[in-house]
């Protein structure tokens, strides 16, 4: 139980040092981020939601974890199954 799925429910963290700290410390912690690719642009609520199908739909994937939280989280709501 091992694999990190990091999902944007909401906005971005705007720093890319901040980003990389996360998975660096999340890597010292014994656990594999599967995306480590710092998102440069906010995803629509439907893009949103298919993340988030996504990351439970993988096998793979063992926790999913949002980069952050916040009130534009909901606008995917109607996106979600």
């Amino acid at each position: 139980m091992n694999n990190v799925f990091i999902v944007t429910p909401s906005y971005l963290i705007k720093n890319k040092r901040d980003f990389n700290a996360g998975i660096k410390q999340l890597t010292s912690l014994g656990f594999n981020v599967l995306n480590q690719e710092f998102p440069q642009a906010l995803p629509s609520p439907q893009e949103k939601a298919n993340q988030i199908h996504g990351a439970f739909a993988d096998p793979g994937v063992d926790i999913i974890l949002a980069l952050r939280g916040g009130y534009s989280a909901m606008k995917s709501l109607p996106y979600l199954d």
